[in-house]
Parts: structure tokens; sequence; C-alpha cells
């Protein structure tokens, strides 16, 4: 296995992974994983990069990158990362590129279950209880207590055998119903537990009566959706609910078999409401049978052409490419692809589907245009870079690599234009020399974050190619660098240079301590790091003057004993 496949798996590991995400974003993404469409994943020289689309709220775009040496890197179109924070959707795509590459072995084994609690004194003493006084007193609670009065009701509705669909959407509509407050995330959980009972009752219906079931499903569909109008469904649970009906849908769709032209009236209703695309819509044509499905495209077609017709921008175009996906479908999708391309999206989607149907000449030229109409655009950017590589067009490729660097300098940037300087056969020492000359007059003339991102930008450079002198060199002058750079340096820093890691270890704690707040878990890190590259002598007056210097922070003391 190469140095770069390796980094790549690690960072991809359960603990390179923990290290972006917390324990309940990768669960969340884990759930995930099956609603990651067109995944896609490259790679560039040093530069590993992973792209898919993603079905949460809405239909997400992701992109992945890494190289050896760094931190693995993301962004997603979803509220939740437009701060720049590490979402679910990019969990999930990280998993799933670990799996593509093999590395589910690097899952660390499943932790034994917990030995089963005893029961407390009181459960016991329940069990024990003859039915008839257990109902009893239950009736009688019920009747003080409207919640639990409610449960008993939901318990009849789901235990009630129906015997037509109109009682099974009074079934559905009573398990369904949300309480009043449901705009506070956290009875979210609380619901979707309840309404969870939906979907064995779905399964059952649709085994047992397959029309049943697919009408009850629809009905369900419908209120779940409507209510993400109002629910705040901040974790997705609402939704991951609504997925796992649409399962059910489609589950009874191809056990009643093909259906009448009629059905697509009814189709195409729950489409108009599904706006985050829960429907898995190509499943669903195969199982509705080829008069339903033509009538569902024919009717999809006529809005399409009258929205493209009217330059609006609405979802008829969308819901009509999300139907053709099919092989047989590429010249008709080509045809609604190239007949509005506005944004850079619209360019990424036509260049993509060419690619996807090997039509590597046609690619390149969707991709130029796109580029030459959204020049700013990273990922059309990206996809040109890729087409002139795949065609031998390394000198073009080498400009563009330029352009973007320049443009937006960052470490996977850096690596991907050396890269392709190697692959010109141009002067890598050359090329690197106007690079650093280039990023430290930049330095020289930024001022506030930004002089700070770039300073960073150079100090992880030097990690990266294991310049130490050029970066302690850099770092002998005051420098407004953030914290990850200096510790990630820190960090790499071979034996030889064990003193200057812990100064700078002593360094960050300095800048971290005045707004430091108890248990300062980070900040006894940085100390415990610093002593640990700090010899045994200067180690010990390091943890003297600390218990001196911040003896107010009672708890910061406290957790100094046995470091």
């Amino acid at each position: 296995m190469d140095v770069q496949t390796s980094a790549l798996l690690e960072a991809l590991s359960d603990a390179g992974l923990a290290r972006q995400w917390d324990a309940a974003a990768l669960a969340r993404g884990a759930a995930l994983v099956k609603a990651v469409h067109q995944f896609e994943a490259t790679s560039d020289g040093a530069l590993s990069a992973a792209q898919a689309r993603v079905q949460g709220g809405a239909l997400y775009r992701v992109h992945l990158t890494h190289s050896p040496g760094r931190a693995l890197r993301g962004d997603c179109d979803c509220p939740h990362a437009a701060g720049g924070a590490a979402c679910k959707h990019q969990a999930a795509v990280a998993l799933l590129w670990r799996q593509r590459l093999g590395g589910a072995a690097l899952a660390a084994e499943p932790a034994p279950p917990p030995a089963p609690k005893a029961e407390p004194d009181w459960a016991r003493f329940v069990r024990a209880q003859p039915a008839e006084e257990l109902a009893a007193r239950l009736l009688s609670w019920a009747a003080r207590v409207p919640e639990l009065r409610r449960e008993l009701q939901t318990w009849q509705q789901s235990a009630t055998p129906v015997e037509d669909l109109a009682q099974a959407k009074m079934v559905l509509t009573t398990l369904l119903t949300p309480p009043r407050d449901l705009h506070e995330w956290r009875k979210v959980s609380t619901y979707v537990r309840k309404a969870e009972s939906v979907l064995g009752l779905l399964a059952g219906w649709a085994a047992r009566e397959p029309a049943l079931g697919l009408g009850a499903a629809e009905h369900a569909l419908q209120k779940l959706i409507k209510l993400l109008d109002s629910a705040d469904d901040s974790h997705g649970e609402i939704q991951d609910l609504i997925r796992q009906v649409a399962a059910c849908w489609c589950g009874a769709l191809e056990r009643a078999g093909p259906q009448p032209a009629a059905f697509a009236e009814r189709y195409l209703k729950l489409l108009a409401l599904d706006a985050w695309g829960f429907l898995p819509v190509m499943q669903a044509q195969v199982a509705m049978g080829e008069a339903a499905r033509s009538k569902v495209r024919a009717t999809l077609r006529q809005r399409c052409d009258a929205e493209l017709t009217s330059r609006e921008e609405g979802r008829a175009r969308r819901d009509y490419l999300d139907h053709l996906q099919s092989p047989e479908d590429l010249d008709e999708r080509l045809r609604v692809l190239r007949a509005r391309l506005h944004s850079w999206t619209d360019h990424q989607d036509l260049i993509q589907t060419l690619e996807s149907a090997g039509r590597a000449r046609e690619a390149l030229a969707a991709a130029e245009a796109g580029h030459k109409a959204h020049p700013d655009a990273p990922r059309l950017t990206e996809l040109l870079i890729r087409a002139y590589q795949r065609d031998g067009w390394d000198e073009e490729a080498l400009r563009l690599r330029r352009e973007d660097f320049d443009r937006q300098p960052d470490g996977p940037r850096y690596h991907a234009l050396l890269e392709a300087v190697r692959a010109a056969g141009a002067d890598v020492q050359a090329e690197r020399s106007r690079i650093w000359h280039a990023l430290q007059q930049r330095v020289a003339e930024a001022r506030g974050w930004q002089g700070q991102q770039l300073g960073a930008l150079m100090l992880d450079l030097w990690t990266d190619e294991g310049d130490w002198a050029a970066a302690l060199d850099w770092l002998r002058s005051p420098r407004d660098v953030g914290p990850t750079a200096l510790d990630r340096l820190a960090r790499s820093l071979p034996p030889e240079h064990a003193a200057a890691a812990g100064q700078i270890y002593k360094s960050l704690l300095e800048r971290e301590m005045p707004r430091a707040k108890s248990p300062y878990t980070a900040e006894l890190r940085l100390v415990r790091a610093g002593l640990e590259r700090l010899g045994p002598e200067a180690g010990r007056l390091w943890l003297a003057w600390l218990r001196l210097e911040y003896r107010a922070k009672r708890h910061f003391i406290e957790g100094l004993v046995g470091l």
C-alpha cells in the first residue's frame, strides 16, 4: 500500500473520523450512508478527493479532500455546514469512501453489549401482580392522566385490525398526530419513537393486501412530509422516518404490481409534496409499470419544457431529471441539461453526465464552456483539469492549477499544483520558489484574519514537506498564526526539535489561559503534550511556574496533579 493510500485510510479510520466529527454526528452520518448518491472518488497526485450528493432535508452536494500530512477536509451546502462545521452529510460520504476503499476493517471491534441491568424492586413487584389488578389500576390512572389515556388509545388503534383503507388512515392519523409543541426539537425524539410503530403496521398491511398497504403508506408520507414545515427536525429524525415509510410505500407498490395510467395522478401529487427527494423515484418507476410510467414521464416532460420556455427556475426541470437516470434516458437527459446552463451546478451536471456516459470529447468541451462561464467555481475548475489530464493536455492542466492556487491558496491545491508541474515535465524547484515568494509577499501585505490564514498555510506546507528549519526560523519573529497550525507543527516535529515543540505548546497555553474555563480539558492537553516534548528538568520548572501563575484557577491546578 502506498503512502498516500495509507494516509487516506488512517484519516478515514475510526480514530481519524473522530477527530472531525463527534459520536452523535458520526452516528447520524452512518444512518445516511444509504442516502448517498452519485458517489465519485478521484486521486490526483498527492490529493485524494470524493464527491457525492446526500439526501437529507434537501439534496446536498458534498466534497471531501485529503492529502498526506493533512486532516480530512470537506464542505457541504447544507445550512449546518455553512459556517465551516463538519456535518453529518460529510460524515456519510467519508464512511462510504472508506467502504469503497476496503477500509471497513479499520472500524474498531464493536464493544461487547452491556450486561442487562437488574430490574428495580418496584418493576419486579409490578410483574408479579394479577392482570385484573393491573388493568383496574391502569384504567383508574388513565382517567386522571390525559397523556396516559392517549397512550392507551394509540395502543388500541394500532392493535385493532383494519378492514379497509379508511380505517387504516384513521389509525395512522392517530399515531402520527404530533403534539402542539413539536416545534421544540427536544420533543421530536419522543414523537418519532412513538410514530415508528406505523412501520410494522404498513409492512403487515402490504403483505396482506398490497393495495391497502400502498394507500396507507401514501397517507403516512403525506402526514409526515407536511410535518416538516412546522417541526424542528434539526437532527433529521423525522426525515429518517420518512425515508423508511417511503421504502414501505415502494415495497407495497412492487407487491401491488403494474398500475393503470390513472395511478400517475396519485404519484405526481405525492411527488409535488416531496420537495426533499424522499421518494425512490427510479425504483418506483419500474414498480408502477409501463402505463403509469409513460403517463408520469409525459406529464413531467410537459411541465419541464414549459418551465424552460418561460425561463423560470422551479422544480419541474429537477423532477424530470430525477426520473431520467437510466442509460436509455441519456439523450433526453442531455437535451434537458443543455437547454438551461445558468448556474455552475447546471454545468457540473452536464459535464458529469457526459463523463459517466463515456463521452469524453463532449465532456471536455462542456467543461471548457463551464469554466469560461464561471471561472471562480472551484468544482468546474477541477472538472476541467481532470479532463485535460485525461486527454494528456498537461500544460493546460498546469496553467489552471496555477490560477486555482493563486486565487485560493491552500494545502491540497499546493500539492496538486506540484504534481501538475511534474506531470508537465516542468522545473518543480523553480515552481516551488515562485509559490513561496508569492506567499511571503502576500503574508507581508495581508492584515487581520487573512494574514493569519496565510501564515497558517505556510506552516502547514512546511509541516507537510518536513522543512522544520524553515518553519522554526520563520516563527522566531512574532507571528499571528492560528493555534491549529501551530499545534500540528508541534506534534509533527521530530525528536531533535523536541525543545522547540515544547516551547510552541507553552506559547499556545499562554494564549488560551486568559479565556479558559473549567474543566480546562484542552488546556491540560496542551500541558501534557508540552511535558512530553520538554526535558525532565525543563518540565518540572514549567509545572512549578504554572502552579504559581495560575494558582487562582483551582480546577486547573488540580488537573496538573499527576502530569
